[in-house]
């Protein structure tokens, strides 16, 4: 059932039916799929694949809504660690980039929440708790920003020049995402707290229609984690 989900999406987002919003429907599905059966049926086989493939539509489609993203909660960010811990013992150069990229992975599924509840506080103007936000962001920038030197050290030593890769879309999905969270905390700070309007890259994509020029666009927006070129806007 997951598997059909998924499939039925991309072709959604390939060959959009007349209300443009069939792969919604999809997304939803698969989400709902995934709640309900739980994180740890997702730890082996083909769940886990699905998993590891789709992640990165969930953080877009949360950004896509300026919603939370389920997978932030414990029992996702558990299995993020289990894949962590697992495919960084594996034979071959994937191992290599396991334990920073799904570090990386781990600290962007918060960021959606990071808008929501940064738009909340704007809305009720509530400088409290925009600090104690404030305070949250700034550690997974940090993070963020230890776990990029990482990978770009790693993609230089292993991974040719030029070349498009995963690693390489997930590196500017983080990058993008570090800038978004300047941005937020730079607004979390002034008094009043100004308008927080979010332009995902879901939607920079199907305003274009790029994903039905180009199915490469799908490959670049998972493996970004759904964050590459999402952005505040004023």
């Amino acid at each position: 059932m997951i598997g059909a989900s998924i499939l039925l999406f991309i072709y959604e987002m390939r060959v959009p039916s007349e209300d443009h919003g069939g792969w919604a429907s999809h997304c939803d599905g698969v989400a709902a799929l995934m709640k309900e059966m739980g994180a740890q049926s997702f730890t082996r086989g083909f769940a886990r694949s699905c998993y590891i493939f789709f992640r990165g539509f969930l953080i877009a489609y949360a950004f896509h809504k300026e919603q939370p993203c389920f997978l932030e909660e414990d029992q996702w960010q558990q299995l993020a660690e289990k894949v962590r811990a697992e495919d960084s013992q594996k034979p071959g150069l994937s191992r290599m980039f396991a334990d920073v990229t799904e570090r990386i992975v781990m600290e962007l599924v918060k960021c959606p929440r990071y808008v929501h509840d940064a738009q909340l506080h704007q809305s009720t103007q509530n400088s409290q708790q925009a600090l104690v936000l404030y305070s949250r962001i700034l550690c997974t920038k940090n993070n963020l920003g230890f776990l990029v030197t990482q990978l770009k050290d790693l993609i230089s030593i292993y991974q040719p020049e030029n070349t498009a890769s995963a690693p390489e879309f997930l590196l500017n999905g983080a990058v993008d995402a570090i800038n978004l969270l300047n941005t937020l905390v730079q607004k979390l700070i002034m008094d009043p707290i100004p308008p927080i309007r979010l332009y995902s890259s879901l939607a920079r994509l199907l305003d274009n229609k790029y994903i039905v020029q180009d199915a490469r666009c799908l490959d670049r927006l998972g493996c970004s984690m759904g964050i590459s070129g999402t952005r505040l806007v004023d």
